[in-house]
């Protein structure tokens, strides 16, 4: 996740996401002195019994309604999208999460927390929640003991970290536009409350990141536990999600595609399916992409495997690759009257080399003259990408000139990730499509949608 403002996640040493990159450690950390010495003087909060949390939260699930859906906030322009989730009880307390299919933990910011960022809501506060309890030591405990508390510290490639104590409670999806409560049907989740924050988690404006790793009953996640409370209420849910991003707001839905595609996971008539990989329960989501073409014509290019990383706003390639593709896009343009009269990227004073320019006297550029780029996956799948998705929105304020950039970068890192990724499809590569993450069957299910459906966001 990157600060919640204009400017777009941009390329760092390795790689600009900070989920991006495998986290550089998984340690137990303790929380700050004064958040410890808080945390223990909050009356009323229990530690949850261990043979309770090892059945996997046996209690009472509420009725549920058809589909858990979150709709989602903020947008390209913002550098990320984020979920809002109700947590606690009776009062719930919301909380705005980044949404996140690199990352495994669902986790925010808690009350005594002095390192902690400003954040859109107020810090949670574990003591107003009746539903709340510490998760023990022992074999519950995700992470490490640590002076009786069951604590983590994870630690990201580009230099943040979060690190505080595991707990339960009851969490909620947020699925409509107003601030009310949400009417979707609560469950028992693990979650991360962070103690300390530093880097991209202590400057962003959302409160927290919510993991969308596949999870399993010995390495929970928000997914699922989601999941598998819907299977104890009676619902024959896949073990599936879908993503269907917007420039501005979108769409996530628990249990198989969203409202706006045409069809479910089940039975989907609209979506093509490609193999999807999980490098474990905690561990990121890949595909493999054949070729890149631009205009129907391939570029001759190695690529391979690529991450699917929601949290990353631009979409990245290998050095080759890349280069070839924003080269191609320009040769077209100039082959095809500027594309509009556009005036293309320079490195020249006064110009940007990675953003593009409307004709002098215009304040549009005419998307519709760019080029199409289709990514050819396995299978003759074929998934196209406009231009109004690999340019980012406009971007200047007042009277300064607007500018096109490129939505997607270069791989710096002259070594794969370590699930031997070496690629990133970043939100600009899931714009109005339903991306299907249909880990039951090992399969990526890529059909179009405009989330028309989802409301406007509230923060764009």
């Amino acid at each position: 996740p990157t600060s919640h403002s204009p400017a777009p996640r941009l390329p760092l040493p390795t790689w600009s996401g900070r989920t991006a990159g495998w986290p550089a450690s998984r340690l137990a950390g303790r929380m700050s002195p004064a958040a410890e010495a808080e945390e223990g003087q909050a009356a009323g909060v229990k530690v949850a019994d261990a043979s309770v949390v090892a059945e996997d939260d046996q209690a009472e699930v509420d009725p549920l309604l058809p589909g858990a859906e979150a709709y989602l906030q903020g947008g390209l322009s913002h550098g990320v999208y984020f979920a809002e989730i109700f947590i606690g009880s009776p009062e719930p307390q919301r909380a705005s999460l980044i949404v996140d299919t690199g990352s495994w933990m669902t986790a925010f910011a808690c009350k005594g927390c002095k390192s902690c960022g400003k954040h859109i809501e107020a810090h949670y506060d574990v003591s107003r929640s009746h539903t709340a309890s510490w998760l023990p030591c022992g074999g519950s405990c995700h992470g490490r003991c640590q002076k009786g508390h069951c604590v983590y510290r994870e630690a990201y490639l580009e230099g943040s970290s979060i690190e505080g104590r595991w707990l339960q409670d009851r969490v909620s999806l947020v699925h409509s536009s107003k601030r009310g409560h949400s009417d979707s049907a609560g469950f028992s989740a693990t979650l991360a409350c962070n103690g300390k924050e530093t880097g991209l988690f202590r400057s962003q404006m959302p409160a927290g990141i919510l993991g969308l790793a596949p999870g399993s009953k010995a390495e929970p996640t928000l997914m699922s536990q989601l999941l598998e409370s819907r299977r104890r209420a009676g619902s024959k849910d896949p073990r599936a999600f879908s993503l269907c991003l917007r420039a501005a707001g979108g769409r996530l839905t628990f249990g198989g595609a969203s409202s706006s595609s045409s069809g479910k996971v089940d039975k989907p008539p609209a979506a093509d399916w490609v193999p999807l990989r999980s490098s474990g329960p905690r561990g990121k989501y890949s595909t493999d992409v054949v070729a890149v073409a631009i205009a129907g014509h391939k570029l001759k290019a190695d690529l391979g495997r690529a991450q699917l990383d929601s949290a990353s706003t631009l979409t990245y390639l290998p050095k080759e690759a890349f280069k070839k593709l924003r080269n191609g896009i320009e040769d077209y343009c100039k082959k095809h009257g500027s594309c509009g009269g556009a005036r293309a990227p320079s490195s020249g004073q006064g110009s940007d080399p990675k953003c593009w320019r409307a004709p002098r006297g215009a304040r549009r550029l005419n998307l519709d003259r760019f080029p199409d780029v289709s990514w050819h996956m396995h299978g003759g799948v074929e998934a196209r990408w406009p231009a109004r998705h690999y340019l980012l929105p406009p971007q200047g304020k007042g009277g300064a000139e607007l500018r096109w950039c490129y939505a997607f970068g270069e791989n710096e890192s002259p070594r794969p990730l370590p699930d031997g990724a070496t690629m990133v499809l970043g939100a600009s590569w899931m714009l109005d499509r339903d991306v299907i993450f249909d880990v039951g069957h090992g399969r990526l299910g890529i059909a179009p949608a405009t989330c028309s459906g989802s409301p406007p966001p509230r923060f764009a």
